[in-house]
C-alpha cells in the first residue's frame, strides 16, 4: 500500500505560510527562509518515504535554516540593515562550501558539531532578543501578522535550541552504541519544528481575512446599510462598537495591535469584525486602524508642537515611512505640509475617524 510520507504534508502546510508571506509582500529573506523549510520537508519526505536520497542537500540546507531563521526575523523586526544582509549572504555561501567540503572528506563528527552549532547559536540570539530587545514588527503593519514580534522571535529561538538539545541526545545515543547518522537528524528534527511552527501560525491565522495590499477608496458618502438586512445590520452595530472602543481607549496606538487582539479588547469574533470592516468602509483592518492614527495624529500636528517624529511612534506606527505613506494616502499632503496649510487657516477641524481616509 502507498504511504503519504508526512513531510509532505508540512510541505503542504509551509507552501501554504509561503504563499501568504507572498500576499503580505514580506521582504525577500523571510520568502527564502520559508522556501528553504519547503524544500527541507520535500527532500526528508524523499529521503525516507521514497528512495534513499543523497544526504548531502539534506545536509547543506538544514546548515542554513538557522541563519536564515535569525536572519528573516531580524530583518522583519528593522534591525538588519544593507550591510548586514550582505553579511548574511556571504555567510550562507562560506557554510554551504564548508558544510560541502566537510561532507565530501567523510567528516560526519565535525559536520554533527557544526549543525548542532548553528542551532544552539542562533536559538539562543532569538530567545536573547525577545527578551533583551523587546522586538518589535516593522517592515509590515503590526496587525497584518498573527503574532506579536516579541512572541515569534521566542518561539523561533525556542524551536532552534530545542532541535539542538535532540541532536545532542541522539548524537550522544548514537556514539555510545557506535553507530551513526549524520546531520540529516538536525533536518528531521527541524522538520518537526516546522509542523510545530506552522500549527502555531494556523492557529494565529484562524479565523481572518487576508490584509488587501492595496487599498481601494471609499466613494465621497458610504451608503447607509439596508436596514432590512440583518447581517448588514449586525455589522453595522459591531463597526459603531468598533469605532467607540478606538476612539475612547486609543487601542490603535499600541504598535502591536492584531485583528485577534482587537477581537479580544471588542469581544467581537475577528472574522466578524474583518467583514463588518470590508462591507461597511470597503478597507482591511490593517488600513482602519491606521485611519485611526492618521486621524489622532491630524489632531497632534494641528494643536501641538510635537516634532512629527515623535508623533510617528505616538499613534502607534512603527516607522516614519508608513506614517508618511499612510498619511499621504488621506490626504494628499505631507505631515509638515498638513500642519502649515492648517495654521494658516481657514481649514476643516482634525479628522476624528477612519472616514477621514476615505
Amino acid at each position: 500500500m502507498f504511504m503519504f510520507p508526512l513531510p509532505f504534508l508540512t510541505a503542504c502546510l509551509l507552501a501554504v505560510l509561503f504563499g501568504y508571506s507572498l500576499i503580505l509582500r514580506l521582504p525577500a529573506l523571510v520568502h527564502l527562509a520559508l522556501a528553504g523549510y519547503v524544500l527541507q520537508a520535500i527532500l526528508i519526505g524523499v529521503k525516507w518515504g521514497l528512495y534513499d536520497l543523497r544526504p548531502l542537500p539534506v545536509i547543506v540546507l538544514a546548515s542554513l535554516l538557522p541563519l536564515l531563521t535569525w536572519a528573516a526575523l531580524t530583518e522583519l523586526s528593522g534591525k538588519l540593515g544593507a550591510r548586514a544582509r550582505q553579511i548574511v549572504l556571504a555567510g550562507a555561501l562560506g557554510l554551504v562550501a564548508l558544510v560541502a567540503a566537510l561532507a565530501l572528506a567523510g567528516q560526519g563528527d565535525a559536520l554533527d558539531l557544526l549543525s548542532t552549532a548553528q542551532y544552539v547559536i542562533f536559538g539562543t540570539l532569538l530567545v536573547a532578543q525577545a527578551f533583551r530587545t523587546a522586538p518589535k514588527w516593522v517592515a509590515i503593519d503590526a496587525a497584518a501578522m498573527p503574532v506579536s514580534a516579541e512572541l515569534a522571535f521566542l518561539l523561533g529561538g525556542m524551536l532552534l535550541l530545542g532541535s539542538a538539545t535532540i541532536d545532542i541526545a541522539f548524537f550522544t545515543q548514537m556514539a555510545l552504541a557506535k553507530g551513526h547518522i549524520g546531520s540529516v537528524v538536525v533536518g528531521y528534527t527541524n522538520f518537526l519544528a516546522a509542523l510545530i511552527t506552522s500549527a502555531v501560525v494556523f492557529w494565529g491565522l484562524h479565523g481572518r481575512n487576508e490584509p488587501e495590499p492595496v487599498f481601494a477608496p471609499l466613494a465621497a458618502e458610504a451608503e447607509a446599510p439596508d436596514a432590512d438586512d440583518p447581517d448588514l445590520r449586525q455589522a453595522a452595530e459591531i463597526l459603531d462598537r468598533l469605532d467607540r472602543l478606538m476612539r475612547q481607549t486609543h487601542l490603535y496606538r499600541d504598535e502591536n495591535l492584531t485583528l485577534h487582539r482587537l477581537a479580544s479588547h471588542s469581544d467581537t469574533r475577528a472574522r466578524q469584525i474583518s467583514t463588518a470592516v470590508r462591507t461597511l468602509r470597503q478597507m482591511g483592518v490593517p488600513q482602519y486602524v491606521n485611519s485611526f492614527r492618521v486621524s489622532d495624529a491630524c489632531r497632534m500636528l494641528a494643536e501641538t508642537d510635537m516634532p512629527v517624529t515623535e508623533i510617528v511612534f505616538a499613534v502607534g506606527f512603527t516607522t516614519k515611512s508608513s506614517f508618511n505613506r499612510e498619511f499621504s494616502r488621506c490626504h494628499g499632503l505631507s505631515p509638515s505640509a498638513w500642519r502649515a496649510q492648517y495654521r494658516k487657516g481657514p481649514m476643516a477641524e482634525p479628522d476624528r475617524g477612519p472616514m477621514a481616509c476615505a
